[in-house]
């Protein structure tokens, strides 16, 4: 039986990586995808929110006490408020896929001057 090699544990392989680079390109399709990913978790969980308030009468206890105060007849589209919670979602999502490019780029512009962060990675031989 061989004895593993300085260093070595047992069957683990390592290696010290350096990430010098982000590439902005990738950066920007991974955020795209993961915002509107995001956005459509979001907008799954107000519709269920928004069926559940439907369901127990908020919603139209709401509409009751405007109508009341305003002495106008007042109801709460859901398409509407779905169709604003869309835009500004896919806004939020473009928005924030612009500034994860910016942070890649920043951290691009970092680690030249510091070369990078070193991450030690291990592997079963």
């Amino acid at each position: 039986m061989t004895t593993p090699a300085r260093g070595y544990s047992h069957g683990w392989r390592r290696a010290r990586l350096v990430l010098r680079k982000i590439d902005p390109w990738s950066v920007l399709k991974f955020s795209l995808l993961f915002y509107f990913c995001l956005l459509l978790i979001m907008l799954l969980g107000s519709a269920i929110v928004f069926a559940i308030l439907k369901a127990f009468g908020v919603i139209s206890n709401i509409e009751k006490l405007v109508t009341d105060l305003a002495s106008t007849p007042y109801t709460v589209s859901g398409g509407a408020i779905f169709r604003w919670l869309f835009l500004f979602g896919l806004l939020g999502a473009i928005v924030a896929s612009a500034v994860t490019v910016f942070l890649a780029f920043l951290y691009n512009l970092i680690a030249d001057v510091v070369g990078g962060i070193e991450i030690s990675v291990a592997e079963r031989e």
